[in-house]
């Protein structure tokens, strides 16, 4: 995976589905399954954006808990 930009993440909680299989769970912003030989390279960032994601874990509003930046 080659990222030479920013990939930013949404802020929108909301637009998170839940992980396959885990309702109770949201899925993973990058999420690889089965993956063999995965790189990252690249001039680019991959910005999280967790401040949000962070201040509804404080207040206990993260029903699904919150994604991952990446997951293999």
């Amino acid at each position: 995976m080659q990222i030479d930009g920013t990939l930013l993440v949404s802020k929108d909680y909301k637009s998170f589905p839940n992980r396959l299989g885990h309702e109770d769970r949201i899925e993973d912003f990058l999420a690889f399954y089965s993956a063999v030989d995965v790189v990252f390279k690249g001039t680019g960032v991959i910005d999280g954006q967790g401040f949000m994601w962070w201040v509804r874990e404080f207040i206990s509003k993260n029903t699904y808990g919150r994604p991952f930046l990446v997951s293999m």
